[in-house]
């Protein structure tokens, strides 16, 4: 599809396109819960082996024998992975124009933990809907932001 289809879907059908990328965002909530809980189980077993290699061994030293230095290779990969995922999300809705919208207008912003990620607006303004995505690197946006996308970003931040 060429972007111009693309974004006229958007303007012709915006309720539909809200709840595609609310599905989408409702999928990756999904996923990474299924990672956190998946990573929850591996460092639930770490802790059983590393009680029991002390328990057994009394060298307060985990893994020498049953090879813990391979998981706290993997749980280190995985602290490392997860810092840059993009974790922290945070909405905030409010009337783009005056008497019009409703609450309709929108930032939401998904940030990982140093504050990379990016913000995206979408204004509703009666006939049309304007959407726009704003990159963010360590805290800091690309293009100047709005009070509800700073207020979107310091909600994502606080989580």
């Amino acid at each position: 599809m060429q972007v111009d289809t693309i974004v006229n879907l958007v303007e012709l059908y915006p309720a539909y396109s809200l709840l595609i990328c609310g599905g989408l965002l409702l999928l990756a909530f999904f996923l990474l819960l299924l990672l956190f809980i998946k990573v929850s189980r591996l460092n639930k077993k770490y802790v059983k082996l590393a009680a029991a290699e002390n328990d057994n061994q009394g060298t307060g030293v985990p893994g020498e024998d049953l090879g813990l230095g391979d998981y706290n290779r993997n749980l280190e990969f995985l602290e490392k992975k997860f810092s840059t995922a993009l974790q922290h999300v945070a909405m905030v809705r409010f009337d783009a124009f005056e008497r019009v919208g409703n609450g309709l207008s929108f930032a939401l912003a998904v940030l990982d933990d140093r504050g990379d990620g990016f913000v995206v607006s979408s204004l509703f303004g009666g006939e049309n809907t304007r959407t726009y995505a704003k990159v963010i690197v360590d805290g800091k946006p690309s293009h100047p932001l709005s009070p509800e996308e700073k207020e979107a970003i310091a909600k994502a931040m606080d989580f």
